[in-house]
């Protein structure tokens, strides 16, 4: 799923604009990106959590029972 793809999908859901959506998701991204920056870790509910390692790595660890892309296993 691209930018696009999500932002159409959650303007679905949440009956906001497609552009709305867009700068929501930026808005996301940004705040993740500003926190792994700064050494801290990045959680999002119902998905899992982003943190940078030792090695100055992103990792990403998804919340029990979702697998790295964050689909839910059965």
């Amino acid at each position: 799923m691209n930018k696009r793809e999500l932002a159409r999908q959650l303007a679905r859901n949440t009956g906001v604009s497609r552009g709305e959506a867009a700068d929501q998701i930026d808005r996301m991204v940004t705040d993740v990106l500003t926190k792994l920056r700064s050494g801290r870790s990045a959680d999002l509910p119902e998905f899992g959590r982003f943190a940078v390692n030792e090695a100055g790595q992103i990792e990403f660890s998804p919340k029990p029972g979702r697998s790295k892309t964050g689909v839910p296993q059965k």
